[in-house]
């Protein structure tokens, strides 16, 4: 998986201009707030890294110690409501949120409300993640994230997953993922769900919702019909029809949207550059490689070849990636 990077630098800058210069890039690039660096022995000295992954925002950051204070003006001047969730590498960050001092050390997580104010202080030579997620693309997964916990050590099953996923993120590691990067922000979201507990869920997800998630994860299945899908969630085949249509849809036009979109995907891996278009679609469900062929062709306006070499091309920078034609009706 080939993503944008964007690399900063206060090496870049004269040092009596490099915290300002830091400052204006956080407040444009993530949410404005005020800034004040310890002074010392060593200068002032920011590296950040950052990769988009999916709807992420992945960043790897290298400072010195410092303050980071984000006002209740900071949030009447800004219509982001975003969240991020932090982890340090090395050393510690203190973070004052809603008046409660949440410490936190290498390898836990927190998950920082841009909506509300917080205060961060970094002791010297901190090295951390920050995932940058925006608001109403998280509330998919947790409608009420705004009371989620703060902090998630690792005492909790689903707060260790979540923590020691995003220990597993490196530059590297990310580059090396062989599927997409909206899969692995998905998986992200997910493990944030579950750590945050059926509060912030919001309780049980609707039904529509459990049943693509069942779909999705049965989408090798020949013979899904609804009333298989409809026996395994103990529901009746009228509920099931009656949950699709209060969707806008029916089972078989999201059936089929999601076998085509799991089939591009896996043709936008780079792991499966080789495997043969029928494995592909073999893999998705599909029986007879002509039908595959045609549902494709109308979806993304292109056939499963060309669109591999399409994205193929993207990833060496010589072409953009391709997605569902504005053109196509959903199938």
């Amino acid at each position: 998986m080939t993503t944008q990077v964007h690399r900063w630098s206060s090496d870049s800058y004269e040092p009596q201009v490099a915290l300002a210069a830091w400052k204006q890039y956080f407040s444009d690039h993530f949410h404005e707030i005020e800034m004040e660096f310890r002074q010392g022995v060593a200068p002032f000295r920011v590296r950040n890294e950052q990769h988009a992954l999916g709807n992420l925002i992945v960043n790897f950051t290298e400072a010195g110690g410092g303050r980071v204070l984000r006002t209740r003006a900071h949030i009447a001047a800004s219509r982001k409501r975003d969240f991020v969730l932090f982890q340090p590498r090395t050393g510690l960050a203190r973070f004052r949120i809603d008046g409660a001092a949440l410490t936190v050390g290498p390898g836990e997580c927190v998950l920082v409300n841009t909506g509300e104010p917080y205060e961060l202080e970094c002791t010297i030579g901190t090295t951390a993640i920050a995932l940058n997620l925006p608001g109403e693309w998280l509330k998919r997964w947790l409608p009420r994230a705004e009371i989620c916990p703060s902090q998630f050590d690792q005492a909790d099953s689903w707060n260790k997953a979540l923590c020691a996923l995003v220990s597993s993120l490196h530059p590297v590691s990310i580059e090396q993922v062989a599927f997409s990067g909206a899969a692995l922000a998905e998986s992200i979201a997910t493990l944030i769900a579950l750590a945050a507990g059926p509060e912030a869920q919001g309780g049980e997800p609707p039904l529509f919702d459990t049943l693509v998630g069942g779909l999705r994860a049965s989408l090798h299945e020949t013979d899904l019909s609804p009333a298989k899908v409809a026996e395994r969630h103990h529901i009746s085949t009228r509920t099931l029809y009656y949950a699709f249509a209060s969707a806008g849809t029916t089972f078989r036009e999201e059936l089929m949207r999601l076998r085509l979109e799991r089939a591009g995907e896996l043709l936008s891996t780079p792991g499966l550059s080789e495997a043969p278009i029928l494995e592909i679609a073999t893999r998705c469900g599909f029986v007879d490689p002509s039908h595959f062929a045609r549902r494709f062709r109308d979806h993304f306006g292109h056939s499963p070849l060309r669109f591999r070499r399409l994205n193929q091309g993207a990833r060496c920078g010589n072409a953009s990636s391709v997605r569902p034609s504005a053109n196509v009706t959903r199938t």
